[in-house]
């Protein structure tokens, strides 16, 4: 077990974006291990680079911002090592979801509103674990309980629009848990307790 390389390994990390024709540099030089089961909190005022390097992590930045980036991101799972910074899109896309997964603090643009609630977890959970239609629907209902909605079958048929902001953030917390990750990133503003119990 001493020898179980991090999940997560971020070696000289830096990000820089494009600002009144020069740069500016969003996250300098920045270096963490993570190991399983260990949780670590990277927290800093709004703009000192947490979220940035959150969504680095699971290769998020919007090409459009013109971010650069130099430095490392090594992810280590099932026995093999990504480069983030340097990984294809479809490679990340086969581990986004299923092995990394991100809760978004931002949960009125998270979600798609013209999907219903409900649907747009099962999907990430058909893609990833190749249940069927019924079965999706099953799981999906285990876990919205599992993070305390009430009502599963209501909320599953809701569209975004259509319940609270608190309950928003629980359908975000549960399409992140819903394949069961590997690695589960997390971008608050306030930290709160949390527990669900995951079905492993």
């Amino acid at each position: 077990m001493q020898n179980e390389q991090p999940i997560v390994s971020v070696k000289n990390f830096g990000v820089e974006f494009p600002s009144g024709g020069g740069r500016f540099t969003a996250v300098n030089n920045i270096s963490f291990d993570i190991n399983k089961g260990e949780v670590v909190a990277i927290v800093g005022e709004s703009g000192s680079g947490n979220s940035v390097t959150g969504l680095s992590i699971i290769q998020l930045l919007s090409e459009a911002s013109g971010a650069s980036m130099e430095g490392s991101i090594v992810l280590n799972i099932d026995g093999q090592s990504t480069e983030v910074t340097t990984a294809k899109k479809n490679v990340m896309s086969t581990i986004r979801g299923k092995h990394v997964s991100m809760i978004f603090q931002e949960p009125m643009s998270s979600l798609n509103p013209a999907l219903r609630c409900g649907e747009q977890i099962a999907e990430a959970i058909q893609n990833h674990l190749g249940l069927w239609s019924s079965d999706a629907r099953t799981e999906v209902l285990k876990i919205l309980a599992n993070v305390g909605l009430k009502d599963p079958e209501v909320i599953y048929n809701k569209f975004p629009s259509q319940i609270s902001g608190g309950q928003k953030q629980r359908v975000l917390i549960a399409m992140a848990i819903s394949c069961n990750p590997d690695f589960l990133l997390m971008a608050i503003r306030k930290l709160k307790t949390f527990e669900y119990k995951a079905t492993l």
